[in-house]
């Protein structure tokens, strides 16, 4: 399976760039926990709140991330 950095958005992919140049300790959390899971309901509570406020702006709840950030699984 496809890690939850690869299935991320490219819309999203962007928005990354822009935390790594503004919040680098943050950018390297969300880049750990991004390639160590392949499961959104695989993260824990804090790095999927770091995901709502540093992507969305929180501007999507935390119910809908999977589906805002996140490309479709592809079952092989």
């Amino acid at each position: 399976m496809d890690s939850l950095l690869t299935r991320l958005k490219p819309f999203y992919i962007a928005k990354l760039e822009e935390v790594k140049d503004k919040h680098p300790f943050t950018y390297n959390t969300i880049i750990e926990d991004l390639t160590t899971n392949v499961i959104y309901g695989d993260l824990k509570i804090s790095a999927a709140m770091n995901l709502g406020s540093f992507l969305t702006h929180n501007s999507v709840d935390l119910y809908s991330l999977n589906s805002e950030l996140f490309k479709p699984f592809k079952i092989k």
